[in-house]
């Protein structure tokens, strides 16, 4: 049995991205009550993806900067790649996910948009 299976989460996590890099569309960004502490983090949902990505103060402001806008409701239709890296947390190296700062794609302006990318979370 794969024991990461066995404790099914609603949120991204690295292992979720399988090696890949997807491009993702963002939906929604909402804010939730996220980790044993319950604190308010902002989640930001993509469009034919199951899972959500729950925003640190990294992602968010590479997020903000790529669209131009701090306005999380100005995000939808927004195109973003996912990439993972090396972070920091509790004090340990791990792998993390982050929004790679080089990748945006506006919306289309005609209404029209891509095929789902292949990665499955």
């Amino acid at each position: 049995m794969n024991m990461g299976e066995a404790f099914p989460s609603k949120y991204l996590k690295a292992s979720d991205l399988n090696g890949g890099q997807p491009i993702v569309e963002i939906s929604k960004v909402t804010l939730e009550e996220v980790g044993l502490e319950r604190d308010q983090k902002p989640v930001v949902y993509f469009r034919g993806k199951s899972k959500a990505l729950v925003l640190n103060k990294v992602n968010t402001e590479t997020i903000a900067t790529l669209i131009g806008a701090w306005e999380s409701d100005e995000w939808t239709g927004h195109k973003i790649k996912l990439i993972v890296e090396k972070v920091e947390y509790k004090g340990k190296r791990t792998d993390g996910i982050r929004v790679d700062d080089k990748f945006h794609e506006a919306p289309p302006k005609n209404g029209k948009t891509q095929e789902d990318d292949p990665i499955p979370f």
